[in-house]
């Protein structure tokens, strides 16, 4: 059985989200994300939730203030329906990660401690 945490994009139901949008992971293991939907997404990892790159749905979510990652995103960052991505789980406590197309999804994840051997 594959452990890697894994998020889904999806966008059949409004509003989009991750599932789920909270997670719990392991430092030096990956994310494994899967776009399901019908919509390109990123999954892109942020200081502090903000708006992201299309100013209308910033708007409609009352988000004023871009999230600074979203403003340096790379070709290679955006996920097309039926893509997958992976991202590695940092040191860091608790992560947020959101699409820089839709700010609405968001996911946080919380370090879990290492297993012991």
């Amino acid at each position: 059985m594959d452990s890697r945490p894994s998020c889904v994009c999806r966008d059949a139901c409004r509003p989009l989200a991750f599932s789920p949008d909270t997670a719990s992971a392991r430092e030096g293991k990956n994310f494994f994300v899967v776009n399901h939907g019908g919509e390109t997404h990123t999954f892109t990892e942020v200081e502090e939730f903000g708006g992201g790159i299309v100013p209308d749905l910033n708007e409609r979510a009352h988000l004023l203030d871009v999230a600074p990652e979203c403003l340096a995103l790379a070709p290679g960052d955006f996920i097309v329906p039926g893509q997958t991505f992976t991202d590695e789980i940092e040191s860091d406590e608790v992560e947020h990660y959101q699409c820089c197309i839709h700010p609405s999804m968001r996911l946080t994840t919380r370090l879990s401690p290492a297993a012991s051997h």
